[in-house]
C-alpha cells in the first residue's frame, strides 16, 4: 500500500479558517470566566433554558469561532433562532455554509469506501463528530477535521484492503515503529481532501475495559447501513476520550456533551451501568460534573455521580471539574502536577494507573531504542560500503586480507611511517 508522502494534513474544520478583516481568537486563555462560557452554551441552544433572546455580538462571535462553534451559531442565525448585526451574521453564515460544503464533499468521496466495506461485511461504527453530526446536530452545524469510525479488531486489515482499492492513501504513523504497531488507529486520506481515522479500539486496555461486542450489539443502524453508538455509549465514550486528551480541548466538546444528553435522551442509570462495566467510573463522573457545571439539567445526574464515585474519589475529581476544560495549548497544571497526570488520576484503580504509566513509558523507551539501533545500523552499513584503502606494494609491504591501510602505510622496523623530526 502506498504511504502518504510527507505533506501537511488537510484541515477541514471551517471554524479554524481565518476570515479576512475579522479577529479570530486562536485559543482560549486559562482565565476565561464561567459566565463567558455560559453565554456560548446559551447561544448554542443547549443547557438551561432562558427566556431572553440571544443577540450575538462581535465578541461572542469571536469567542464562538475560537471554540469551534461558529458553524453552529451560523446555522441558528440562518434558522432565525438568533439575532446579530450584519457583519457578525455574514461571518457566521460563511462558517455554516463552509461546513455544509465540506460535509457534502466528504460524503461523496467516502461513499465508495462505505460501499466496499459493506460488500465485505465489515460493520462501521461512526465515532465522535461523525456520529454527532448524524444523530445530534444535523447538517452544517458540527465541522470535523476528520471522519472517525470503529471496526471490529478482527476486521482491521479488511479496511486497509478496501481503502487501498478505493484509492485512499495510508498516512505515515505518528509514533515510532513499536507504538505504530500497537496503535489503535490509522489515518487515510482520500484525494488529499478528506481524512479518515479508522479505529480498532477506543482506548488502551490498560486505561479502560470497553465491551466492544456489546458496543456493536447496542449500536443504532442508520438508513445507509452505518452504525452510531447507543446514547449511553456515546456519552461514556466522550468522557474517556476527553480524559485521554487530558481535558484540554475547545469548549465545543462541552456543548457536544450537553447536546448528547438532551437530544439523544440519555438515561443516567444506563450511563452508570456502562461506566462501571467499562471501568470508567472516575472519568465518567468527572465528565458529568463538568456538564453539570455548565448547565446540564440536574435531574438524576447528581445521583449518577454519587453512584459512580465515593467521598475519596470526589476529593480527587473536584479540582479537575472546577478547572476543566483547559485550552489545547494551555500550560495550566493541577498544582505542580504535569497535565498528563490528569489521565492517570482519573483511572479507576491504582493498578490501572501504574500499569498505564509503566506501559506508556516502556513503549516510548522501546521506540527510542529502536530508533537509536536503526541509526547505528545505518552507520555500520554506510561504513561497510566505503571503498577499501589501497594496499601499498613493494619490498616493505606485507598484505593482510581484510585490513584497510591508509595510502603510504608501511609496516615494521625501519619501514614504519615517518614520524617527522624528533
Amino acid at each position: 500500500m502506498e504511504p502518504l508522502a510527507a505533506e501537511p494534513r488537510p484541515e477541514f474544520d471551517s471554524d479554524k479558517q481565518p476570515d479576512k478583516g475579522f479577529p479570530i481568537m486562536k485559543e482560549r486563555s486559562d482565565n476565561v470566566s464561567d459566565a463567558e462560557l455560559a453565554c456560548l452554551v446559551h447561544a448554542a441552544g443547549v443547557g438551561r433554558k432562558h427566556a431572553e433572546p440571544v443577540v450575538v455580538t462581535g465578541a461572542l462571535a469571536t469567542r464562538a469561532t475560537g471554540e469551534r462553534l461558529g458553524a453552529l451559531l451560523g446555522a441558528r442565525l440562518s434558522a432565525g433562532e438568533l439575532a446579530a448585526s450584519e457583519p457578525v451574521r455574514a461571518l457566521l453564515l460563511r462558517k455554516h455554509r463552509a461546513c455544509l460544503a465540506q460535509e457534502l464533499l466528504a460524503a461523496s468521496l467516502v461513499r465508495p469506501l462505505w460501499a466496499a466495506l459493506r460488500a465485505r461485511g465489515v460493520p462501521v461504527l461512526l465515532l465522535k463528530g461523525a456520529a454527532l453530526q448524524r444523530v445530534v446536530w444535523g447538517p452544517g452545524r458540527r465541522p470535523m477535521g476528520d471522519i472517525d469510525f470503529l471496526v471490529p479488531a478482527g476486521r482491521w486489515l479488511d479496511v486497509f484492503d478496501a481503502a487501498n482499492a478505493c484509492g485512499a492513501r495510508l498516512a505515515p504513523p505518528a509514533g515510532g515503529p513499536l507504538t505504530a504497531r500497537l496503535d489503535m488507529e490509522r489515518t487515510f486520506v482520500i484525494e488529499g481532501r478528506v481524512v479518515l481515522d479508522v479505529h480498532r479500539a477506543l482506548c488502551s486496555s490498560l486505561q479502560w475495559r470497553v465491551d466492544y461486542r456489546g458496543l456493536f450489539h447496542r449500536a443504532i443502524a442508520l438508513p445507509d447501513g452505518l452504525l452510531v453508538p447507543a446514547p449511553a455509549d456515546l456519552l461514556v465514550h466522550q468522557a474517556i476520550h476527553a480524559v485521554t486528551h487530558r481535558l484540554t480541548f475547545p469548549f465545543r466538546e462541552v456543548v457536544d456533551g450537553l447536546a448528547i444528553v438532551e437530544r439523544a435522551r440519555v438515561d443516567p442509570a444506563e450511563v452508570v451501568v456502562r461506566a462501571k462495566d467499562w471501568k470508567a467510573r472516575r472519568a465518567t463522573a468527572t465528565w458529568i460534573g463538568i456538564l453539570l457545571r455548565f448547565g446540564l439539567d440536574g435531574a438524576g445526574w447528581h445521583d449518577a455521580m454519587r453512584s459512580l464515585v465515593g467521598a475519596a474519589d470526589c476529593r480527587t475529581i473536584r479540582p479537575i471539574i472546577a478547572g476543566a476544560p483547559w485550552p489545547p495549548t494551555s500550560s495550566h497544571v493541577l498544582g505542580a502536577t504535569p497535565a498528563r497526570l490528569r489521565v492517570a488520576r482519573l483511572l479507576d484503580s491504582r493498578l490501572r494507573q501504574v500499569a498505564w504509566a509503566l506501559g506508556r513509558a516502556s513503549w516510548h523507551a522501546a521506540d527510542a531504542s529502536l530508533h537509536l539501533a536503526a541509526i547505528a545500523l545505518g552507520a555500520l552499513r554506510a561504513h561497510a560500503a566505503w571503498p577499501p584503502f589501497p594496499t601499498p606494494t613493494g619490498s616493505g609491504a606485507r598484505s593482510r586480507p581484510g585490513v584497510r591501510r591508509p595510502p603510504g602505510f608501511r609496516e615494521g622496523g625501519s619501514d614504519a611511517p615517518d614520524q617527522g623530526p624528533s
